[in-house]
């Protein structure tokens, strides 16, 4: 089982996350490399679910991204 998910596209670059059944890889295409002309660069971090450490990482970017997004929702009401 695979997922590719397109989180966000922009001008500065795409990011997107994988996830598989035995790990979850989140990536930016498009941040420059050296400097700003000399071509694009993929930048990307892999999570294994089974590693103890990678699943707090990734539940802990989880609670941080929910409230940002609570905080924000607030202000609005």
């Amino acid at each position: 089982m695979s997922s590719d998910i397109e989180i966000k596209n922009s001008v500065f670059g795409n990011l997107s996350i994988t996830v598989r059944a035995y790990s979850v890889e989140i990536e930016i295409e498009g941040i420059p490399k050296d400097g700003w002309t000399d071509g694009i660069e993929v930048v990307g971090v892999s999570f294994n679910p089974k590693d103890k450490e990678d699943r707090e990482a990734i539940k802990n970017l989880i609670w941080h991204l929910q409230h940002q997004l609570e905080i924000h929702k607030e202000k609005e009401e």
